[in-house]
């Protein structure tokens, strides 16, 4: 039996609570960065992020020597 906290999904119980806790890790902008946006293959010249709906989310690194593109500039936006 399932809780109304709680729904079948591919045999297993989620929890409502335990899913918010996780999606509010994405609101935290340092945690987001340090999981998206940070990597040894380049720096990080820039990361900007609102987590609401309609909020943007904003990255522009540069590759480093050793990458196939060294000192090229990317970047990146999205939308929630």
């Amino acid at each position: 039996m399932y809780f109304s906290n709680e729904r079948k999904s591919h045999g297993r119980a989620i929890r409502h609570s335990q899913h918010i806790r996780d999606r509010s890790a994405f609101a935290d902008a340092a945690k987001k960065r340090r999981w998206f946006a940070e990597d040894h293959n380049h720096d990080v010249e820039e990361f900007a992020m609102e987590f609401r709906i309609g909020g943007i989310q904003w990255t522009r690194y540069r590759l480093k020597e050793g990458t196939p593109f060294p000192g090229v500039a990317l970047s990146s936006e999205g939308s929630y």
